[in-house]
């Protein structure tokens, strides 16, 4: 690294100094993408292009407790807030993303339930859409990519899945999260 970054400062290669651009560019956005809070902030424009995040301190809650679920912290979190506040997406899209990722957890295995299948489907298909952008494969695919399944239900190169259901169709299941 230090080599490059001195070749780099003579001018030597404009493609090498493209090069190391590049790659700054992506350890700073893996920098950013430690806490879910980050990564959502990151990751928004991959779901969400063109719209802007409106990110307010129950988003930063929602987060902070997600994260502590993540660590072992807490074993069972109820999110009460109204309808429009994210928490489909925080939970069902971004947050399981982020733990295969960036937290390098990739062997979870993940049931996503809804009173209605479309909806498990649709935060399933998120999440999929979200991995398997290139955005997510430039920082992650190293780690984590889609091996095989549909929509809402598909598993990684880690033995970790993901199953869209309505909770009615959910017994027999066992997840991780």
């Amino acid at each position: 690294e230090l080599l490059l970054a001195i070749a780099q400062s003579q001018g030597l290669n404009p493609a090498l100094d493209a090069a190391i651009r590049a790659r700054r560019d992506r350890n700073s956005i893996r920098d950013r993408c430690k806490t879910l809070a980050g990564f959502v902030r990151e990751a928004w424009d991959v779901l969400e292009p063109g719209k802007p995040l409106a990110w307010g301190w129950a988003l930063d809650a929602m987060c902070e407790h997600l994260e502590a679920i993540s660590r072992g912290e807490i074993t069972r979190l109820l999110i009460n807030c109204p309808p429009g506040m994210m928490k489909s997406l925080l939970v069902g899209v971004f947050w399981p993303a982020w733990e295969w990722g960036p937290l390098g957890r990739p062997d979870l295995r993940i049931l996503g339930a809804s009173y209605k299948e479309d909806f498990a489907v649709r935060d399933a298909r998120r999440q999929r859409e979200l991995i398997s952008s290139a955005w997510y494969q430039t920082l992650y695919g190293s780690q984590v990519h889609i091996v095989r399944g549909g929509e809402g239900d598909y598993a990684n190169n880690h033995a970790g899945w993901r199953k869209g259901f309505s909770l009615a169709s959910l017994t027999g299941e066992r997840g991780d999260r």
